[in-house]
């Protein structure tokens, strides 16, 4: 489809209002899963940052039992390696009940607090729509195959609109439930410079709770970030070591025009962009171009490599903290590919410019 669709579902998500439980009893996971054959299962969850994996023995008929205690609720991922056995739910301070059959995981059943039934709510109108996305397009495709060009039209505008619709659907949850720890996580990876201020209203009506709350930070702290990296900004300067260990200074481009891009060698669209990216650099380079490209890696063996097999030849950069990368966290940077143009005087001038948008714009800066 040529879209690259969030699976927000993948994502750990602390959040809700009256989901604490007691924190003093904890949480009780009890299970079943009819036809399991393994002896073990595990438990991944995220506790302000930090993953913690249990795992716990299955008896033959599939049962099982998990405890533990967690300071705020979290969206945890029951899973095992061999059967890839892979379900999200609500995790809070609560007992939950998991039943099903593992030939068939999708109808595992998940019940719990109030706040489980929201999530699973949540999860099936944006799956819902995600079922549009993919029908649309491909009743597109259908049309285009028999040469109705009006029809293929017609689908893509379709699917276009769902997709967008999907954002819809997490910003109106975020409105209606702003005692909502989820409401929080949901915005963090919603705002976008596009909806900067539409989603700083949304965070001022979060109550002080969910505002106070690892998440919560994490929000303001995201919003104050896409605030000084918006277009017209000045950027900010950093350093950071190159592939020999020398310190790299951005402000030492100042004067030039600089693509600041973020990749990693485990990313692929940012592999698939290296051709275009090396395709506007020789255009450019000797009319000012600099690129200089800061890499979420955490090998420098496989950074290194990835450099010299895909013919990069401008700036790198790494500190080689993987997805804590101290300049991605200064600028912003989620996901890769990403980047910003910015112009001779230091001011941020475009963002997230690939194929032929790239070499348009540069054309037209610096021809």
């Amino acid at each position: 489809m040529g879209k690259r669709l969030i699976i927000l579902s993948m994502v750990f998500i602390l959040f809700g209002t009256q989901l604490f439980g007691n924190p003093k009893n904890g949480f009780i996971v009890k299970g079943k899963l009819s036809g399991y054959k393994e002896s073990t299962i595990c438990l991944a969850y995220i506790i302000r940052g930090a993953q913690k994996t249990d795992t716990v023995q299955v008896k033959e008929d599939g049962s099982f039992v998990i405890n533990g205690t967690i300071p705020e609720p979290c969206v945890a991922m029951l899973f095992n390696s061999k059967q890839r056995l892979q379900r999200l739910f609500l995790l809070d301070n609560s007992e939950i009940r998991i039943q099903g059959n593992i030939d068939t995981p999708a109808q595992i059943t998940v019940t719990g607090s109030k706040s489980q039934l929201e999530y699973e709510m949540l999860q099936t109108e944006i799956q819902n729509n995600r079922t549009k996305v993919i029908t649309a397009s491909e009743q597109g495709e259908d049309a285009g195959k028999k040469g109705d060009q009006i029809a293929q039209k017609q689908y893509k505008q379709l699917s276009d609109s769902l997709y967008r619709n999907e954002k819809a659907i997490i910003l109106r949850f975020i409105k209606q439930h702003p005692q909502s720890y989820l409401s929080a996580n949901q915005l963090f990876y919603t705002v976008v410079e596009q909806n900067l201020d539409e989603c700083k209203t949304l965070y001022e009506a979060l109550s002080p709770n969910v505002k106070q709350s690892y998440v919560g930070k994490e929000v303001a702290e995201r919003l104050e970030t896409l605030e000084k990296v918006k277009i017209g900004r000045s950027v900010m300067d950093f350093t950071q070591n190159d592939t020999l260990g020398n310190p790299v200074h951005l402000s030492t481009y100042k004067g030039k025009y600089v693509l600041l891009e973020f990749w990693a060698s485990w990313c692929g669209p940012c592999r698939a962009e290296g051709p275009n990216l090396l395709k506007a650099y020789e255009k450019f380079k000797d009319k000012g171009l600099i690129i200089v490209a800061v890499s979420l890696d955490k090998d420098a063996g496989l950074w290194k490599k990835a450099i010299k097999d895909d013919h990069l030849p401008w700036i790198h950069v790494s500190d080689l903290k993987y997805s804590k990368n101290e300049v991605a966290q200064q600028y912003g940077v989620h996901a890769v590919p990403a980047n910003f143009l910015i112009s001779p005087d230091g001011k941020i001038i475009a963002k997230d410019l690939r194929g032929e948008a790239l070499h348009e714009k540069l054309a037209k800066i610096l021809n």
